[in-house]
């Protein structure tokens, strides 16, 4: 464990000092969602509605803001500033735990050891934690596989859940609640798929802990509710992402390189980010020395490696598409090699390890003439990979890189095939020193200087201790001021998040129906960037067949020209307005602001409430309010679908599983007085 932390702290060093962070994403969009809801629960504000990016959206219908990620509450719960800073020490210590999961899982499956080491090695310096590490909930999720897997096992013999299998729902709740939807999705397919393998014969366990594993992996889930409630409820506002090209949704012959070379972005029209999947060296080598008693020893993890592979090349797999016909969620993802890579890379690095343990096993003969020839395997499929792609462009370095590791292995392994217990960690040390290097000759990918100079010359602040949108959340303002467009990617189009500016758009997030719409439309776009503004249409209330009708009224009406605001506005909060009204008639006002599901008004009058509403969409996507005639106020607010429903349901499961661990505490306190009275 002292090597994996000494290994994390030495690798990301610059990180823990400040004078370096992650690159791309990384300072966008994935830091101000945290950062955001984190200030706001300081505030003492539920962050429901975001009032300050795409015109207004429900912050829950995004599912990567990380709200329902436990670690990030210890931020507000202690009053602790979410920095920029902060939010790097967070991505490098779940790099750590991820190697830490690893592990952990290599001790549970071949004891103390060099195998274990190497899983716990190898696993640090997987490819796809420094290409994707500007994406935090993909690192989030890589971070939690090892430990899905571990609290997951069975041992051989095994008759009764462990403690671990007891920690499952935890572990899929804390999987869920922080990492990236397409990675969950395929991460929980592969675990159930291995569960379920785990029980064939021959050395299968009893019955019931099938169900008792499948069972917490169920409580898990719903123990997410609160996230996973108000987001399937919204579903439907999100607008999925049409950008990607085909090519980069599977796993083409040109990504196989990366499992051994460093991630090159100029070598394939393939985004590495997505693609690599970098093993240290003597991991891969052990793989091709597997024997088939060894295989018979780890087949969930051959059925894993089997399935990711079937899996990873996405719609252009058969396979793959009838998953997709059976369990749709499945089919949403937009890169299958990212979602199943770190599971493919996991399953090499298992192997890799029960390869090392069979040679190290006493038990085991291993000739020199079955070494030679696996060796020579090793060579022969890596030159393959190397000549079988078009346009691959070969980086003499990156050969050397590999010639010196394969070399080092080579003399190594022929120590251990003898007996040489001692040179089964050197094999570890090869991993460190290989993957370090690699790591290091990509530094791009996963290290940048600090941001600060762009925020400030930007924004005129940096996040730090403050952030303009405390005073936001601290004082409403009475009306919104006119909102800002930043078509541009780099230009800080999230800066509603940390400022409480008043965005039209975020070019680094998920994108909404409604505003997608609108913005399609040169009209409503300049309406809606407009200062807060209520316009009022004929009588006639939305429904039936009238909406066309009224959208057209509404056009033609902002076709006139500048036309004042037919109400005023008295307050706007972030998850709440009030506006007043004085008309002779029924009316249909529409203020410049998105229609989502959940908004409600209470009409108030001198105090006294005398009527209550919902907003109906104009437009596709504007709100609009039929109100009655008379002089009162609209208090508006908005309330999350299913939210209030999802927490009970949460409760609920928490309480189940609070249940049972008692049951099963009391059922083993049980079983020891009973051993020790006899």
């Amino acid at each position: 464990m002292l090597t994996l932390v000494c290994t994390n702290v030495l690798t990301f060093l610059p990180h823990y000092r400040g004078s370096a962070q992650f690159p791309w994403d990384f300072p966008m969009s994935y830091y101000g969602f945290v950062a955001y809801w984190t200030t706001a629960i300081r505030h003492h504000v539920t962050p429901e509605w975001m009032p300050f990016q795409e015109m207004g959206y429900p912050f829950f219908a995004n599912l990567q803001t990380g709200i329902a990620y436990p670690p990030f509450w210890v931020f507000p719960a202690f009053d602790i500033d979410y920095t920029m800073q902060a939010a790097v020490i967070v991505e490098v210590l779940h790099v750590l735990w991820g190697s830490l999961g690893a592990y952990a899982l290599g001790r549970l499956l071949f004891g103390r050891g060099a195998p274990a080491l190497l899983l716990g090695v190898g696993f640090h310096f997987f490819g796809g934690f420094y290409a994707n590490a500007q994406h935090t909930d993909i690192i989030r999720s890589f971070a939690w596989l090892p430990w899905l897997f571990f609290a997951a096992h069975l041992a051989p013999g095994q008759k009764r859940l462990a403690l671990r299998n007891c920690a499952l729902a935890l572990v899929v709740a804390l999987s869920i609640s922080g990492g990236y939807p397409g990675n969950v999705a395929s991460h929980l397919l592969l675990l159930g798929i291995s569960i379920v393998v785990s029980f064939l014969p021959p050395t299968r366990p009893p019955l019931r802990l099938l169900g008792a594993l499948l069972g917490m992996m169920v409580l898990g889930i719903v123990l997410c509710a609160p996230m996973l409630g108000p987001g399937l409820a919204l579903k439907d506002s999100l607008v999925r992402s049409t950008g990607v090209r085909p090519e980069e949704m599977g796993w083409p012959l040109t990504n196989w390189p990366y499992l051994v070379l460093p991630w090159r972005f100029d070598w394939t029209a393939q985004d590495p980010s997505m693609a690599a999947a970098f093993l240290p060296l003597p991991v891969l080598v052990l793989v091709t020395m597997l024997r088939r008693e060894t295989l018979r020893s780890v087949v969930p993890w051959v059925s894993t490696l089997v399935v990711t592979l079937a899996m990873m090349p996405g719609h252009a797999s058969r396979i793959a598409r009838i998953a997709y016909r059976v369990f749709p969620v499945l089919g949403l993802s937009r890169f299958p090699s990212s979602d199943y890579r770190a599971a493919f890379a996991l399953a090499l690095l298992v192997l890799g390890a029960a390869s090392l343990h069979a040679l190290l096993d006493a038990r085991t003969h291993t000739s020199a003439a079955f070494v030679r020839s696996r060796l020579f395997v090793s060579f022969a499929l890596f030159f393959l990979l190397l000549t079988g792609q078009g346009g691959f462009r070969i980086f003499w370095i990156d050969l050397a890189v590999v010639f010196v590791a394969l070399s080092a292995t080579v003399a190594l392994l022929a120590k251990v095939v003898r007996g040489g217990r001692l040179a089964a960690y050197g094999l570890v040390v090869i991993a460190l020193l290989h993957g370090t290097v690699v790591t290091q000759m990509v530094r791009q990918s996963w290290q940048t200087t600090s941001t600060r100079g762009r925020y400030m010359r930007a924004l005129g602040f940096y996040p730090g201790s403050d952030l303009p949108v405390e005073d936001r959340l601290d004082h409403p303002l009475t009306a919104r001021p006119a909102r800002h467009d930043t078509p541009d990617l780099l230009a800080f189009s999230w800066r509603g998040y940390l400022a409480g500016s008043y965005e039209i758009r975020d070019t680094t997030a998920p994108t909404y129906l409604g505003g997608s719409r609108i913005l399609r439309d040169p009209l409503l776009a300049s309406f809606m960037a407009e200062p807060w503004r209520a316009l009022v249409l004929a009588p006639a209330p939305i429904g039936g067949g009238s909406e066309v009708a009224a959208c057209d009224a509404f056009e033609a009406r902002l076709r006139e020209g500048v036309v004042p605001s037919e109400a005023e506005s008295v307050r706007y909060g972030v998850n709440d307005e009030v506006f007043s009204v004085d008309r002779d008639t029924t009316a249909l006002l529409v203020e410049n602001e998105t229609y989502f599901p959940g908004w409600e008004a209470r009409l108030v009058r001198d105090g006294r409430e005398i009527g209550r509403v919902t907003p109906s969409p104009i437009c596709e996507g504007v709100r609009a309010w039929s109100l009655p005639a008379g002089r009162y106020e609209v208090h508006a607010r908005y309330v999350t679908p299913r939210l209030a429903t999802s927490l009970r349901i949460a409760g609920a499961a928490s309480a189940l599983y609070l249940l049972a661990l008692l049951a099963i505490g009391w059922s083993r306190l049980r079983e020891a007085r009973g051993a020790s009275a006899s």
